[in-house]
């Protein structure tokens, strides 16, 4: 991703953040509606069924290019972030979506520290100290001591410490890769793990482990109603404006000033599921959730010099 521009707009880059952010953060709510339906491999293919061809039209009509170069980063990006985003959706039936997009945006949190550990980048004791009050958010809202802690409940911050090695692999090896084309692979790698994770569920079904999480171990589930593909297209479609928009915000302004605005998708997703699901949080997992954006939003601005 291409954060250089020969004019900065700082305030329009910000704008196109938010609205990206806010529209994932409103069609995010709708997987527990889909959820009640069928599984989240089914929704992986049958989503990016819809999404491939969606991309191409776009490409076609703004004469963007989708062809990779490296091919090789792309790959690795792509199946760092395909497996993280497997590990959000399928959390999302299972814990308030403010929760599991918190877990998620532990990320900035992770990437740090696998820079420290990959490839030797210095910490200061500035950044020591975010990653542990990051860390201490993560433990609130998971909360281990109390007796409803299970595995599951992990998934989310899996999925954040995959993502950041996605963002790490994405900035080191695709900088100069269209995002369109990046994207159009990333809806191939969930089509296709959405293919084999139906066919082996569906061929070997697993009742023990649905009976604990029934949305990712679901297999296929035929026919649909229209009200499952009305949703299927919402988040398709509202997923490739997304990306489009927050690429647009990521091309108008320099990365520090307009990473930040990421964190809308917590507010646009809590403020979405307490309008229409009356889904709300508690005070612990509210305190977790600024600690958490607390930490990331410092490991984000502050730079290296300031460690």
């Amino acid at each position: 991703m291409n954060t250089a521009t020969s004019s900065s707009r700082p305030l329009f880059g910000a704008a196109m953040v938010v609205l990206g952010m806010t529209l994932i953060g409103f069609i995010d709510n709708f997987v527990q509606v889909y959820a009640e339906h069928a599984g989240l491999w089914q929704f992986h293919l049958l989503r990016s069924l819809i999404a491939i061809p969606a991309i191409f039209v776009v490409a076609w009509l703004a004469g963007f290019r989708l062809w990779l170069t490296n091919w090789g980063g792309a790959l690795l990006s792509t199946a760092l972030s395909a497996l993280s985003m497997l590990l959000y959706f399928g959390s999302l039936p299972m814990a308030p979506i403010a929760q599991v997009g918190a877990g998620l945006f532990t990320s900035p949190i992770w990437a740090l520290v696998f820079s420290a550990i990959l490839f030797r980048v210095r910490i200061g004791p500035c950044r020591i100290l975010a990653v542990a009050i990051g860390f201490s958010g993560a433990m609130l809202i998971l909360r281990p001591w109390e007796a409803g802690f299970t595995i599951w409940s992990v998934v989310p911050i899996l999925a954040g410490s995959f993502y950041a090695l996605a963002m790490i692999a994405t900035r080191r090896y695709c900088a100069d890769e269209p995002t369109l084309g990046l994207n159009l692979l990333f809806f191939a790698a969930l089509g296709f793990a959405g293919a084999v994770g139906s066919g082996v569920l569906s061929v070997a079904p697993q009742p023990a482990l649905a009976a604990e999480a029934s949305f990712f171990f679901q297999g296929w589930v035929w026919p649909l109603s229209i009200e499952v593909w009305a949703l299927l297209a919402l988040q398709a479609i509202g997923s490739i404006l997304a990306v489009l928009a927050v690429t647009k915000g990521y091309q108008s302004a320099e990365t520090s000033l307009v990473i930040p605005f990421e964190y809308t998708f917590l507010i646009s997703a809590s403020v979405t599921a307490w309008a229409l699901f009356g889904e709300g949080v508690d005070r612990m997992t509210l305190v977790g959730m600024v600690l958490i954006v607390g930490a990331g939003l410092f490991i984000v601005t502050r730079s290296a010099n300031d460690a």
